[in-house]
């Protein structure tokens, strides 16, 4: 929310709306999206409604620049340990996962932090109903993270699946 005022004769207040979205649901069957906090504290997250394979693209999550002069060290991109970027003094981190229907507190995932300016060449292949990429934020550090979605060809089904979700008969 951003707030202007004016020094008239009489005194002009004008409220504008900046809007950023922060839960998206993906309706493309293939496209990049960027995840950014602007440094608030947030949980910003994409879902699609299909088994999905999403690479990271690149990923700036939990880094603070270097000795104070903006510079910063590369660190690549830390995997399946949240525990590791939380040993870190990091509760900041992207989780990449599927559940079975558009509740993803049960979400089963994998998750990263780091900072990794090339394109992952690991592919998370989500065979379950929706998929989610969800950056979580503490709002301590500037956090953003490129992925590349696209829905699941044969080829995929096929093959590795990092993540399978339970069938409703398996649950029950």
């Amino acid at each position: 929310m951003i707030y202007i005022f004016l020094t008239f004769p009489f005194a002009v207040q004008i409220y504008i709306f900046i809007f950023i979205a922060c839960k998206v649901l993906f309706q493309s069957t293939e496209d990049i999206y960027t995840l950014r906090n602007y440094g608030k504290r947030s949980n910003c997250r994409v879902s699609t409604l299909f088994p999905a394979a999403v690479r990271v693209a690149s990923l700036n999550i939990g880094v603070v620049p270097s000795l104070g002069r903006g510079i910063e060290l590369e660190t690549g991109t830390t995997h399946k340990v949240r525990s590791q970027c939380q040993k870190r003094g990091l509760g900041d981190f992207l989780q990449v996962g599927g559940s079975r229907g558009l509740d993803n507190a049960n979400l089963l995932a994998d998750s990263v932090c780091g900072l990794d300016s090339k394109p992952g060449k690991h592919v998370e292949i989500n065979a379950c109903e929706t998929t989610t990429i969800r950056l979580v934020s503490s709002g301590a550090f500037n956090n953003s993270a490129t992925v590349a979605i696209r829905q699941l060809t044969p080829e995929d089904i096929n093959g590795y699946m990092s993540v399978i979700c339970p069938s409703e008969e398996l649950v029950e």
